[in-house]
């Protein structure tokens, strides 16, 4: 019944059911896969987070799977591999829930002056939080004066508070894992909430500091001859693989395009290239008509 596509409830139930990862036993639902699995991201996963060393990099790390020739799984895990993955195993990093009562999520605001809390959550630096607690100070409009409101739906990465400090090392092991894992997030982590929370309702909704952070940050990294050049989504183009196939790369450096095997990556995931173009990453389609002025830009 699971392999012909059927059976989600009996899918629900066996998701809950707790699996050997390096942390101890947890529900098959909230594991990733890790090191060792073949056909998964789970080496280049446990690779980024053993360079960083925080308590939300731990979480993650011990919610990893242990490896399929372990004994826990009598020395062949991978028969189970397309049922785990049909449960709700994640392939790729994990994005953190950082829930309202983990942090001072609430804040009086009024209409004139509509600030998010002062105080960092976890997993962002206090100078990455200031920057974003400016960028959205009145960016919305509430329905009341005044009122009390809390942050709600925030998601982190493991280890980006730390971008700033990153060795060469860690860069790319970085740029990689988010390649790997952005397209298989949760829908709405783009997004955070924000909800009044005495008297009358009101919702508001708000670009999520991961995101802003991800339109920001300088982590996507390409190799030339004068080494690694960094730089934000909105600085690369993704000009589809077959473009810059058969020799022809040269005729788009002028829009600096991704290399092609993350342009290949992004073509065959269309839920990757969204998310990508939704951070400012421009795409290269000639053929479609757009609003947009970026590649008559780039081209004059």
């Amino acid at each position: 019944l699971v392999h012909r596509g059927k059976g989600e409830r009996l899918l629900q139930l066996l998701g809950r059911l707790p699996a050997p990862c390096h942390g101890g036993w947890i529900p098959l639902a909230q594991s990733s896969f890790g090191p060792g699995w073949p056909g998964t991201n789970g080496d280049a996963v446990a690779a980024y987070l053993r360079r960083i060393n925080t308590a939300e990099a731990r979480t993650v790390r011990d919610r990893l799977l242990l490896p399929p020739d372990h004994e826990y799984w009598c020395r062949e895990g991978t028969l189970y591999l397309d049922l785990l993955r049909l449960v709700g195993v994640f392939d790729g990093l994990r994005l953190l829930p950082i829930p309202p009562g983990e942090w001072a999520s609430q804040f009086d605001a009024s209409k004139g002056d509509f600030k998010l809390p002062k105080d960092a959550p976890t997993g962002f630096s206090a100078e990455d939080w200031r920057a974003y607690r400016e960028a959205t100070r009145n960016a919305v409009s509430p329905a009341y004066k005044n009122g009390t409101y809390e942050v709600r739906g925030l998601h982190a990465v493991p280890g980006l508070e730390q971008h700033a400090s990153f060795d060469e090392g860690t860069r790319p092991a970085f740029m990689d894992v988010v390649f790997r894992s952005a397209g298989e997030w949760q829908r709405g982590w783009e997004e955070v909430t924000i909800e009044r929370v005495f008297g009358n309702a009101d919702t508001l909704k708000l670009p999520s500091p991961l995101a802003w952070k991800l339109r920001q940050c300088e982590w996507i990294g390409v190799e030339s001859d004068d080494g690694v050049t960094w730089g934000r989504p909105a600085d690369r183009w993704h000009v589809p693989a077959h473009d810059l196939a058969g020799g022809r790369a040269w005729q788009f450096l002028h829009l600096r395009p991704l290399p092609a095997r993350l342009a290949n990556l992004l073509d065959l995931q269309p839920r990757l290239a969204a998310a990508m173009q939704r951070l400012g990453m421009p795409h290269f389609d000639p053929e479609t008509k757009s609003p947009s002025s970026r590649l008559r830009d780039a081209l004059a």
